[in-house]
């Protein structure tokens, strides 16, 4: 694991900081006292369910929701306790240290992401809002809507303007509407349905690449 994350920093030339725990007990203690961590690869022993029920804790009693949670554990766990810690990835007993490299990239590439925001003007005010926080966005003529997990805001301008400036995890599903992918919990062909319940329809010009970047991200 170490030589992966090595591997990765060193192609990126990137400075990151490492922390091991013997045990979860010692890694739990440092949490509730206050340390703070972006990526966390948590081993799964055998049958061992303290290590699942440590990764609910961090999500649920002490509110981290952005720590990218990679389970490290054998192929025959993947219970309902794992998904309800809603980990980032899974990582195979027996992996390889470009293996480790490779979901190393991934969450601080996502990290990244979700640290840039979108700026914005209406009327004397300007917003930035983090696009993490941002469901989709869908235009009314020359006024784009953002609906975001916090509240619904709007400003003048066009939407295929826009989209030229948005991260690629925002995906054009129809000429008025653009998803972020990070909040879609389920499609099918024709239509997406967002994390706060909202469904929207795909249309046919864009349903192969939609749902083949819809793949691509699951």
């Amino acid at each position: 694991m170490e030589r992966g994350i090595r591997l990765y920093s060193e192609k990126e030339k990137l400075k990151l900081e490492m922390q091991v725990w013997d045990t979860v007990e010692e890694l739990m203690d440092d949490l509730f006292a206050g340390m703070e961590l972006d990526v966390l690869f948590l081993e799964i022993s055998g049958e061992n369910m303290l290590q699942i029920l440590s990764g609910i804790k961090i999500r649920e009693e002490l509110g981290e929701l952005e720590l990218r949670l990679i389970y490290v554990a054998g192929r025959e766990c993947c219970g309902k306790e794992m998904i309800q810690s809603m980990p980032f990835d899974l990582l195979h007993c027996g992996f390889s240290a470009e293996e480790a490299a490779t979901v190393t990239r991934r969450a601080i590439s996502s990290i990244q992401r979700s640290k840039k925001k979108l700026e914005f003007q209406f009327g004397k005010t300007y917003y930035s809002i983090p696009y993490r926080d941002v469901l989709y966005l869908c235009s009314d003529l020359r006024r784009i809507h953002v609906k975001t997990t916090r509240g619904n805001y709007e400003f003048n301008g066009l939407l295929r303007d826009l989209k030229k400036t948005l991260p690629k995890d925002f995906l054009v599903i129809h000429k008025s509407f653009i998803v972020n992918r990070e909040h879609v919990l389920h499609f099918t062909y024709e239509k997406v349905t967002l994390t706060d319940g909202t469904i929207l329809s795909i249309s046919k010009a864009n349903r192969s690449r939609a749902k083949s970047m819809l793949m691509s991200g699951r």
